[in-house]
């Protein structure tokens, strides 16, 4: 895996797993096996009480590493993952909670601006919904 330096990060990325029955050991079987990545794509993981602890926050890929979650935006960001599909429901409480709460601490720590959180669909060049229709990005910017 190639090094990513803490100066180089100036994005944050927020997806999600299109999957509700998901979990982080799930997500990094596909990921290796499947995609034939080297690790987890995903930076941290939050779980939705559905297969995991709900809200909770796993560290899925060393933050000093690249990741693959990105095209364009990998060696210049760190990424994120809620569980679930959110273009058909929305994150739980607990979700939005730790996330908002991992933005503003990776904010702090690697001088990112508000402006540089984006939802996957917000990166040049995606084509997909992630991190799903029902996660209101601009309101994610506002609380953070």
């Amino acid at each position: 895996m190639e090094i990513l330096k803490k100066e180089m990060v100036e994005f944050i990325i927020i997806h999600h797993s299109n999957r509700t029955f998901d979990c982080p050991l799930f997500i990094k079987l596909r990921h290796k096996f499947i995609r034939r990545w080297s690790d987890t794509g995903y930076h941290f993981i939050i779980g939705n009480k559905v297969m995991i602890k709900n809200g909770k926050v796993y560290k899925a890929r060393p933050t000093d590493y690249v990741g693959a979650h990105s095209y364009g935006y990998n060696k210049k960001s760190l990424g994120i993952c809620l569980i679930g599909n959110f273009d058909c429901c929305t994150p739980t409480f607990k979700q939005y909670r730790s996330l908002i709460r991992l933005i503003k601490f990776l904010k702090e720590e690697y001088k990112i601006s508000s402006e540089n959180v984006l939802g996957h669909n917000e990166t040049s060049g995606c084509e997909k919904t992630c991190p799903g229709n029902l996660v209101p990005m601009e309101r994610i910017r506002k609380l953070i």
